[in-house]
């Protein structure tokens, strides 16, 4: 028996993430989860809101949940970013045997935050809009992307 791949996607949630730029993201994030055949047949993806805490947690398992999410999504919280909580949460869950098989975490955020301190035991990306959005560094240990998509800085508060 093959074994769910889960996924974390973590959305800063902080007052320079509007609901504009976050839906933007996910909208991106799922037209590259599209590109593979049945994708959520076997994936569990875990969306995380997050400012200086976590705001929100849901388990999506399929496109109609996906689908649903993005059309009901309220950003929450508004307040400073630390990136911590996120790690600390998706720690617990593996510990707690919640996360048994998982591939990864996307952080979707302008980058200004609090860092933890040490790597994580899974793979890291911090993932920002497009460079002009882009107002911190991440740490060293983690990968960052950049979706390079033209937004008008208008949405961004």
């Amino acid at each position: 028996m093959q074994r769910l791949s889960e996924f974390v996607i973590a959305i800063d949630t902080s007052g320079s993430c509007s609901g504009a730029v976050v839906r933007r993201f996910l909208t991106e994030t799922w037209e590259i989860f599209q590109e593979k055949e049945n994708f959520f047949r076997d994936t569990q993806i875990h969306l995380i809101q997050c400012d200086c805490a976590v705001q929100e947690h849901v388990c999506v398992t399929c496109e109609e949940e996906w689908q649903a999410y993005l059309e009901e999504l309220e950003v929450k919280g508004h307040g400073d970013t630390d990136f911590t909580p996120v790690f600390q949460l998706v720690d617990r869950m593996k510990q707690e045997g919640e996360l048994g098989n998982l591939k990864g975490l996307l952080y979707f955020t302008d980058g200004d935050g609090i860092y933890p301190d040490k790597k994580p035991e899974y793979e890291t990306a911090f993932v920002f809009l497009n460079r002009e959005l882009m107002r911190g560094k991440a740490p060293a240990w983690a990968q960052t992307l950049t979706l390079d998509i033209d937004m008008e800085l208008e949405t961004v508060r």
